[in-house]
């Protein structure tokens, strides 16, 4: 098995980890900064719903970071959309790597986030 292979077994095992742990979420996508799907867990999802979070994510994280030179906030933490049926949450997990989570409106976002943050932080250790 090439390393290239594990750790993409690595990666789908954190997103599946993730799903244990924050079972309220309705997918977890990890992609790379360009909009492509590497690996997710779809639990209330479609795959081309996937794709949409996907290419989604990184336009947000791209945009956000252009707003925030010029508001000059340091560096980006998460972003944020929530609406009245879903929140979709983006994190930076890696040089290259988007996690993007979408939960139902009624999910406890402090548990979601704890949860997010570990998963993003193990994505960044594998990938560097």
């Amino acid at each position: 098995m090439s390393n290239r292979d594990n750790k993409a077994e690595k990666l789908q095992q954190y997103l599946e980890e993730f799903a244990l742990r924050t079972p309220e979420a309705l997918i977890a996508v990890a992609a790379n900064d360009e909009g492509l799907s590497i690996a997710s867990v779809k639990i209330h999802a479609t795959e081309r719903q996937e794709e949409a979070y996907a290419v989604a994510a990184a336009r947000i994280l791209d945009m956000a970071e252009e707003v925030n030179k010029q508001l000059e906030q340091g560096v980006i933490g998460r972003v944020l959309i929530e609406g009245s049926q879903r929140t979709t949450i983006v994190v930076s997990a890696g040089r290259y790597i988007i996690l993007v989570v979408v939960l139902p409106y009624y999910a406890k976002l402090g548990l979601a986030m704890l949860s997010i943050r570990g998963t993003a932080q193990k994505i960044k250790m594998l990938y560097g």
